[in-house]
């Protein structure tokens, strides 16, 4: 069996568990922003939409795709 050597220090204690609250945060509050902006289309009219080249059903897909898809 080969065994293969790195140079590559081992990350410091609890750094992954840091990184993946970190990631949480960053993912909830990209959800509370992407949630404040449907609600504000959503307020618009059915015109004013329109000419933001939306329809009403459209407006979550819109702004969850171009928050979370980036």
């Amino acid at each position: 069996m080969a065994q293969i050597l790195t140079n590559v220090p081992a990350a410091p204690h609890g750094a992954s568990l840091r990184h993946a609250i970190a990631t949480f945060f960053g993912t909830f509050s990209s959800a509370i922003r992407a949630n404040r902006e449907v609600q504000e289309l959503y307020a618009l009219s059915d015109r004013q939409l329109a000419e933001l080249g939306l329809k009403r059903e459209e407006v979550a897909q819109y702004v969850y795709k171009r928050s979370f898809d980036a």
